[in-house]
């Protein structure tokens, strides 16, 4: 995850031990889980209305981590004996991964891993991780303000999505937006905007290597809009930089997700 939203952290993404098993400690060449709770984790929002995935989408990351050892031979969704493989790029990742919505809950996840046959868990150097992030699909750089209001509001729909019950009223109004380069060395240039030219006095507040933009200070300082020019970018709805940090984000972590 490269930037907030997101001490809700314990609910939009999570890396454990791969596909451990209750009380089995080591290491089998090939070992499958039950997929039922990954299925139903991709699939939550499924449910959103067209107009709430018009300005943002989810996006799932979905990796291997190994820390010594290669990667597994083969990542694969088991059911009734057919199986149906995963990709697993050169770095780990799982680009394909989300395809497994569309299958039976009651399946298996399975991976093919014998160099780690043997080993403890504990030991074993490997984890499976799936991240998320709600990002503006439109990356051109140029940004109505209509359009921003209109991502943080379904920004939060999204993450509503994640919370169980009572718990939904712990999502945070999102009424900022956040910048983040993808060469993190990048210096920020935002411009906001109005009738096409540029407004003084926007306020940028860093926060890691992410910038933060309040929705609100756009509209005081009488913007239209957003310029964002300089390279490659992911912008999130996002809280403000107080939330954040109340909700137990650093910059310091920040920093770390982006490495």
């Amino acid at each position: 995850m490269k930037t907030l939203p997101l001490a809700l952290i314990l609910f939009t993404s999570f890396v454990a031990p791969a596909f451990a098993a209750d009380g089995d400690d080591i290491r089998k060449a090939t070992e499958c889980r039950p997929a039922k709770d990954i299925i139903k984790l991709f699939s939550k929002f499924d449910k959103l209305k067209p107009g709430q995935r018009d300005t943002v989408d989810a996006i799932f990351d979905t990796k291997f981590i190994v820390e010594n050892g290669p990667f597994p031979d083969r990542l694969y969704y088991s059911h009734d004996g057919i199986e149906m493989p995963f990709t697993i790029s050169p770095d780990g990742a799982v680009p394909d991964f989300a395809k497994i919505t569309k299958q039976p809950q009651d399946g298996d996840l399975c991976i093919d891993d014998p160099t780690r046959e043997g080993l403890h868990r504990e030991e074993d150097g490997l984890e499976f991780s799936v991240d998320f992030d709600v990002k503006f699909k439109n990356m051109s750089g140029a940004h109505s303000l209509a359009e921003l209001k209109d991502g943080a509001k379904d920004g939060k729909s999204f993450y509503k999505k994640l919370m169980p019950g009572p718990m939904k009223l712990m999502v945070p109004t999102l009424t900022y937006v956040s910048v983040t380069y993808d060469d993190i060395s990048t210096a920020p240039d935002i411009q906001a905007l109005k009738d096409g030219a540029p407004v003084e006095g926007l306020i940028i507040e860093p926060f890691g290597t992410t910038s933060v933009i309040s929705l609100k200070h756009l509209e005081e300082i009488g913007a239209e809009g957003l310029k964002i020019t300089g390279g490659a970018y992911m912008m999130e709805p996002s809280p403000s930089i107080e939330k954040m940090k109340s909700m137990g984000f650093t910059e310091d972590s920040e920093d770390a997700a982006e490495k």
